[in-house]
């Protein structure tokens, strides 16, 4: 997996892509640390099943499909 180093912009696009890859948190938590330097000790977040789930279900979307595709959209 090609990592691009986290920025503000495309952190919720790396979000989205690692978690499409991870089935289970062990492989989110490996992912996050690799990609976005997360750990769930300081980010409790990545121990979410749920929220893995919402992301992993992100990442299997078309790229103008997911979350991350309303970015610098604007919210009017």
């Amino acid at each position: 997996m090609g990592v691009t180093a986290p920025t503000i912009s495309n952190r919720l696009k790396l979000i989205e892509n690692i978690s499409g890859q991870a089935t289970d948190l062990a492989t989110w938590h490996k992912h996050a640390k690799e990609a976005l330097r997360l750990t769930p000790d300081t980010t409790p977040w990545l121990n979410d099943d749920d929220l893995l789930e919402f992301f992993h279900n992100e990442g299997k979307r078309q790229e103008g499909e997911r979350l991350s595709g309303g970015e610098g959209k604007g919210l009017w």
